[in-house]
């Protein structure tokens, strides 16, 4: 899978996860502790680095294959029970 298809895949599982659980961009940044815009960004255009996609993907309970998220440290894990 090319790097363009997986975010496409990533974009729309978030998306629908988002309408499925009724949660907004602002209830995500809240979570993670980042700005709204900058979640909003990712989401539409890909923007933002592999750390901030894992976050709203572990918000959002979406299991969706990324390079390097196994390798990626949070430090969300004992605050927020990820």
């Amino acid at each position: 899978m090319t790097q363009r298809s997986q975010l496409e895949k990533w974009q729309f599982d978030i998306k629908m996860a988002m309408m499925e659980k009724g949660i907004t961009g602002s209830d995500i940044s809240q979570v993670i502790g980042k700005s709204q815009p900058s979640v909003t960004e990712c989401i539409k255009k890909g923007t933002g680095s592999d750390k901030l996609k894992l976050a709203i993907s572990k918000v959002l309970g979406v299991r969706t294959p990324w390079r390097l998220f196994e390798d990626i440290d949070l430090g969300l894990e004992n605050k927020w029970n990820f």
